[in-house]
């Protein structure tokens, strides 16, 4: 079954035989995994589409309960993020907990939304953010 779904991408991981796992966040599906075989040696926008820190609409085949991602187009991309180490280190720490905290499979759009403003937030920031510890 092929379907399209607006996601955020969390993680990659390198598999045999220039594979990837990627694990999503999708509006529509929730948290998945869904293997991909689009390569990042040429400056492809598909291959923008994979990297964390990236928004976009990601056409999807599920057998069984397998996703593949057959092809990946950026709808915003939260690049400005790694220009500053602070702004990095700490929206990844956002991503990882709202990983943590998705179950599988379960949709969230209300959360996906949230993800969405508060990266754009973070792109946008001009003070550096800072951590108070009390």
């Amino acid at each position: 079954m092929y379907s399209s779904a607006e996601g955020i991408v969390f993680r990659q991981v390198k598999a045999a035989g220039g594979r990837r796992m990627i694990l999503l966040f999708t509006k529509k599906y929730g948290k998945i995994s869904a293997g991909s075989s689009i390569s990042e040696k040429g400056k492809k926008r598909s291959a923008l589409a994979l990297r964390p820190f990236t928004c976009g609409v990601y056409e999807l085949y599920k057998n069984g309960e397998y996703y593949n991602i057959d092809s990946a187009e950026v709808k915003r991309s939260f690049f400005r993020i790694g220009e500053d180490l602070e702004k990095y280190m700490q929206a990844s720490f956002v991503l990882e907990l709202t990983e943590k905290a998705l179950p599988e499979g379960l949709p969230q759009p209300r959360l996906f939304h949230l993800l969405t403003e508060f990266l754009s937030a973070m792109e946008k920031r001009e003070k550096r953010p800072a951590i108070h510890i009390t």
